[in-house]
């Protein structure tokens, strides 16, 4: 009865054995086949959806591996998003500008209405093409204000 119980507590000290071994082995396959392992791939994905960027490795140069191509694509994300989000403050910059410019405008059609009111005495001539320039100051102004 003792040889028996010995017989199978050897039997799985040697079934255990050849599982770590297995295991060992597959890890290592794993990791020669795609680059690194599990917990490692695991990582970058997660510092990926959480907008973690620092805490994802840098890409090897002169590596050709699943996870090296991994954090290629993740490196080429972080630099388009980087210069979208630039693209767009520039944008929002470039906006502030443009208001600025069409409210300088609009003061600057406003003067030059006022200016152009006080010549009242003129010959005939001269009082059309003031009016003209008057309705066409007027009419900038209308459109400027409206798409203000």
């Amino acid at each position: 009865m003792m040889d028996a119980v010995l017989l199978v507590i050897l039997n799985l000290l040697f079934i255990y054995s050849l599982i770590s071994l297995m295991e060992k082995r597959l890890h290592k396959s794993y990791r020669d086949k795609y680059g690194a392992q599990i917990e490692e791939f695991e990582a970058v994905i997660y510092c990926f959806q959480n907008f973690d960027f620092d805490n994802i490795p840098k890409p090897q140069i002169n590596q050709n591996t699943v996870y090296n191509n991994l954090l290629i694509v993740t490196s080429s994300y972080l630099k388009a998003y980087q210069a979208l989000d630039m693209s767009k403050n520039q944008l929002i910059e470039f906006s502030v500008r443009n208001k600025e410019l069409i409210k300088s405008y609009i003061d600057v059609l406003e003067s030059l209405k006022l200016s152009t009111a006080k010549f009242q005495g003129l010959d005939r001539d001269a009082e059309v093409a003031m009016a003209d320039v008057i309705n066409k100051v007027e009419a900038s102004i209308k459109k400027l204000t409206q798409e203000y």
